[in-house]
Order: C-alpha cells, then sequence, then structure tokens
C-alpha cells in the first residue's frame, strides 16, 4: 500500500482529530497540542509543524515535530511512523538538527527511531513502559488522612516546583543537571501556572507531594508528573494527591470521564493501580543527547 506524506495545514485539523479522537489515550499529546494551539506553526508554547500520511484521501498517521523539539507520533501501522519521520526531517534540520525526545507507543517510537537512523549511544534514555487509563467513575480514593490537606499550586509556589521538577527530570528522565535543565524546567513550570492544575499536597503547612494534571481535552486529562521527596516517599502522598487531585477536576468538569498516564517504577505502578489505573498499552519514549544533530542525511554529534 502506498502513502503520501505532507505538512499539515490548518483546514486539515478535522481530518486529524477524527484520526486521534478514537485513540486520544494513545495520543494524548499529540492530540491535546493541536487542539489546543491548532497547526500552524510559530514557534510558541504548545505549537508544532505537523506531518500526515495519507492512504488515498484518508488520513492514517500524523508526527509533530513540538516547539520544545520533540517528535509527537501516532499511526495506524508503526511503517508509517517511518515514513512520517523520514519528512518531519528537513524540518528538524532547519531548526538546527535538535531532537530533545521521542513519544509514542513502543513500536511507533521504535519505528521513528530506525527511521531517523538514531544510534543506541545518543539515547540518553531508552524505555518502554506502561500506558495506564482510568475509568473516573472506578476511581478508588484512599481514605483521607486528617493531617493533609490540598490546594492548587499559586506563584509562591514556583521555586519549590522548579527544584523538584528538576529532581524529577533527573530522577525519571536522567536529564543532566545544570542551568539548561534548570531554564527549560522553569518555563514548563511558568506555563503549568498558567494553565495546567497542579496540585499541592500540604502536611503541617509543609508542603510533601506534588501532581500536574494536564491536556486540553474536554473528556480526558493526563496525569503527571506526580513526585514526592525520597525522604518522604513510602507513606501514600502520591496516591492521596493524584486520587483527590482528579476527584477535584471532576466536580469541576461535568464532561471529564477519563484519565491516562504512562509510569514505569514499580511503586508508582502500584500507587497509580491502587487508584484503579489499568495497563492497557505500551508505551514508548526515548531522549537525545544534547549534543546530537539531525542532518539531512544522518544524524551526527554536533
Amino acid at each position: 500500500m502506498s502513502f503520501t506524506v505532507r505538512p499539515l495545514l490548518s483546514d486539515d485539523a478535522a481530518a486529524l482529530d477524527a484520526l486521534l479522537a478514537p485513540r486520544t489515550a494513545e495520543a494524548y499529546y499529540l492530540r491535546s497540542n493541536a487542539l489546543a494551539a491548532g497547526l500552524v506553526y510559530e514557534g510558541k508554547a504548545l505549537e508544532a509543524e505537523y506531518f500526515g500520511a495519507f492512504e488515498r484521501e484518508r488520513l492514517v498517521g500524523a508526527l509533530a515535530y513540538t516547539w520544545i523539539h520533540t517528535i509527537l507520533v501516532y499511526a495506524e501501522k508503526p511503517e508509517i511512523c517511518r515514513l512520517l519521520a523520514q519528512a518531519a526531517r528537513a524540518a528538524i534540520v532547519k531548526r538546527g538538527g535538535v531532537l530533545d525526545g521521542i513519544l509514542g507507543l513502543a513500536a511507533h517510537a521504535d519505528a521513528v527511531i530506525a527511521s531517523l537512523a538514531l544510534p543506541q549511544d545518543v539515547l540518553r534514555l531508552r524505555d518502554n513502559t506502561g500506558l495506564f487509563r482510568l475509568d473516573l467513575e472506578k476511581l478508588r480514593l484512599p481514605c483521607w488522612p486528617e493531617d493533609l490537606s490540598l490546594r492548587l499550586a499559586e506563584e509562591k509556589d514556583r521555586a519549590l516546583l522548579v527544584e523538584w521538577c528538576m529532581a524529577f527530570n533527573i530522577e525519571a528522565n536522567s536529564a543532566a543537571p545544570g542551568p539548561k535543565l534548570k531554564a527549560s524546567v522553569e518555563k514548563e513550570v511558568d506555563l503549568w501556572l498558567k494553565s495546567k492544575p497542579t496540585f499541592m499536597l500540604e502536611k503541617a503547612g509543609a508542603t510533601v507531594s506534588f501532581c500536574g494534571i494536564g491536556g486540553d481535552i474536554f473528556d480526558m486529562v493526563i496525569v503527571g508528573p506526580v513526585f514526592t521527596p525520597v525522604a518522604l516517599r513510602n507513606q501514600g502522598y502520591g496516591r492521596v494527591v493524584t486520587g483527590y487531585g482528579l476527584k477535584t477536576l471532576m466536580g469541576e468538569r461535568p464532561a471529564l470521564r477519563e484519565a491516562t498516564l504512562f509510569a514505569s517504577r514499580p511503586d508508582a505502578i502500584r500507587t497509580y493501580e491502587n487508584l484503579g489505573f489499568l495497563r492497557t498499552d505500551d508505551w514508548g519514549w526515548a531522549l537525545v543527547k544534547e549534543d546530537y544533530r539531525v542532518t539531512g542525511l544522518q544524524a551526527n554529534y554536533g
């Protein structure tokens, strides 16, 4: 079967959402960003350059090269992702060859990595993890400890969120500590404070855990990051902040029906399964070393 691959334009928005809507959990960021920012790229937050693969006139796959130099991908078949990655190569090269990461279903991420010929030694992290999904009517809440309180993050929490988000990225994403990570995290946290419900769990006035719950899809949210400092773990804080954060949003958004997330650490998986999340698929993601550059022919160290 032959496919036609081309950049997606504003007129393709309906076709893109028709492709992604039935598989929202598997393409959450791809669909959410497109709904929030549209298909025109000007370098602003949540924007991306979009590419689509068509079988005759039907859209069967899509790839976004985002404002933060990540690839988000979904297609009906993994081999379509190879074609999409090749189509996106010129856009990556035009923006300096910078590629920070690749996210999608495991087979789709593998196809992009193979298509761009990314050597294993340039991937600072390569992980296949679990994609989890929860029907919010089946949310299992833990008992609420009387000494805890929950609130939304405010500007006063910025410094703590930056500190904890840096720690999260170092632990979960093998990020290198330093000024570059801090600058990236500061931008992310500033975006959260403007548009992403971020729940702070407190005990005796001190913050013990936080949970971000995001997305621009009316009936489904995506959970993460969730972080508790190492010294405060194994006390159920992650389960409480996630569960009651979701309950709060359910009360504010009557149309909200589902939540999704991905997790790999055994303790995190136990937390989410205790809330009622079920593993539904394999999620793949890769993070690329900072000095790696994609070229017109192959990817190289800069």
